[in-house]
């Protein structure tokens, strides 16, 4: 959670011949938010935020899950919290999408680049999905291929 939106704006300002991905999670993004706040924000930049309402990943671990409080503690973003102010504070330039389509939609002009343009902010919402099953599934995926 610290600091990767950082690291990814950093990885933008230095490599900027190249398009930098960087996909998070909703709680990751709104604690390292601030990393947008600074003069050396670059239109190589794509965030894509997965905005699950706060913290899937922690079904999955063995404490937290455990814990009758993983929703109040750990689970702690708001469940209906959106970036787009946050987008519109620090100049981004702001998509959302709640569907596959929606985001295949917008695609192309995520990916145009424009001199002295703004990074790109792409909010995924996916509310109503099961998404401890399909953190489960990718790692289960990335297990199998990893296996020697």
């Amino acid at each position: 959670i610290d600091g990767s939106t950082s690291t990814a704006v950093g990885s933008a300002y230095v490599r900027k011949d190249k398009w930098v991905n960087f996909i998070t999670g909703d709680i990751s993004f709104f604690y390292d938010s601030n990393a947008f706040w600074n003069n050396y924000l670059e239109p190589n930049l794509v965030v894509f935020l997965i905005n699950n309402s706060g913290g899937s990943i922690f079904k999955i671990i063995d404490g937290p899950k455990s814990t009758d409080s993983l929703e109040k503690h750990f689970e702690a973003s708001p469940k209906h919290a959106s970036a787009e102010h946050i987008a519109k504070a620090f100049e981004l330039d702001y998509f959302s999408a709640s569907s596959l389509e929606e985001l295949e939609g917008m695609m192309q002009e995520i990916y145009t680049y424009k001199e002295g343009g703004r990074p790109k902010l792409i909010e995924i919402k996916t509310g109503g999905i099961d998404n401890e099953s399909y953190l489960k599934a990718y790692f289960k995926q990335i297990t199998m291929k990893w296996k020697f």
